[in-house]
Formats: C-alpha cells, sequence, structure tokens
C-alpha cells in the first residue's frame, strides 16, 4: 500500500511537470517567428499570421505541424516551410502544394495560399520543408480569452500548486516520521549498550 502511494506521488509529480513543459513549449513555439521552428517528437506548433489560408486556416489559428520527409509530400498537402520570398525570407510560411516541379534536377513544390490569386513566385525546395498541416489547436483569439478566465487559473495553476503543496507536505511529513522512529531506535539502542 505504501509503495502505491509512493507511485501516485511521483506519477503525479510527472505529470504535473509534463503539463508544465508542454505549455512553456506551446507558447515559445506560437511566439517564435523568423528563427528555427521549435520542434518535439517531430511536431511543432505555429500562429497562421495572415489570412492566405482562409477559410481552411483562419487568421490566428495555432496549427500542429508534422515533420514530414520531402518525397512525402503531394499535390493538395498543406505544408509549412521557410519561405523563399525575399519579403519573408526564412520566415515560416503554410500554404498548399498546387504544383510539384523540378529544378536543376532536384524536386520542387509550387505553393499557394487558398485566398491568393496566384501561386507564390518562389518554389520551395525540400531542405525548406518544416512539415504538413497535421491539426489545428485552435484560434489564439479563444486561448487568449481562455488564458484570461477564472477557470485557466483555477485549473492550470490553482490546482496543479496545490497538488504540488499537498505531496510536498506528505513528503515532508513522511521525513519527520522517519526521522522521529529512527531517533527512537537510536535511544533504545544507546540504552541497550548502555547496560539500562
Amino acid at each position: 500500500m505504501r509503495s502505491f502511494k509512493k507511485l501516485l506521488r511521483k506519477t503525479a509529480s510527472v505529470l504535473l511537470l509534463l503539463v508544465f513543459a508542454v505549455g512553456i513549449y506551446v507558447f515559445i513555439s506560437v511566439l517564435t517567428s523568423g528563427s528555427k521552428v521549435p520542434s518535439i517528437f517531430g511536431y511543432s506548433f505555429l500562429k497562421v499570421s495572415s489570412g492566405s489560408m482562409e477559410p481552411e486556416l483562419e487568421t490566428g489559428t495555432v496549427i500542429i505541424v508534422k515533420k514530414i520527409k520531402a518525397d512525402a509530400v503531394k499535390e493538395g498537402d498543406i505544408i509549412c516551410f521557410y519561405s523563399r520570398d525575399p519579403q519573408i525570407f526564412g520566415i515560416p510560411n503554410t500554404h498548399r502544394v498546387s504544383e510539384i516541379g523540378e529544378e536543376n534536377g532536384e524536386r520542387v513544390f509550387i505553393t499557394k495560399g487558398d485566398a491568393n490569386h496566384i501561386a507564390d513566385e518562389q518554389p520551395v525546395h525540400g531542405e525548406d520543408i518544416v512539415g504538413i498541416y497535421f491539426s489545428t489547436v485552435t484560434n489564439s483569439a479563444k486561448i487568449a480569452s481562455v488564458i484570461k478566465s477564472r477557470q485557466f487559473y483555477f485549473f492550470v495553476l490553482l490546482i496543479p500548486l496545490c497538488l504540488v503543496v499537498f505531496f510536498e507536505a506528505l513528503n515532508v511529513s513522511k521525513a519527520v516520521k522517519e526521522r522521529k522512529t529512527k531517533n527512537k531506535q537510536d535511544e533504545a539502542d544507546e540504552r541497550k549498550d548502555n547496560g539500562g
């Protein structure tokens, strides 16, 4: 029974740590712009910053992108890539593959935003691909309203904090009991050694 409680406490601590780590990762990923997109287990979180993919992906939507090899990309896929457009060079962009071609013996992808009338001028090369659109998390305006709500603070901050305090209090209580038991045992051993 004691080992089960210990396992339960350790599991809860690990889960709380994971929730915290994933939360930090999501916020860093969403806020990252113009630099390498962070990835965990081949997945990245990105924020759609323009309306070029509407109505499929609204401005402000947070999406999950899954790492993929360039040779697995096909026409119609929505991909995220580091743009070669001089105006947004190196910044992650998300558009649909409208055509697959070849340039200097290399496979390249012609992309186009669903809301755009013309395809992107610069083709996407395999090394520019961050990944393929996997799923939508939610609109960032909804995220902001959730973060501002009392329920968010209650479930994401207050409950985990209370659980951490509770488990730490249990650990301290257990340590104090073990220390008292050890002290009593030491006193008993000392009396025995003194012949009393």
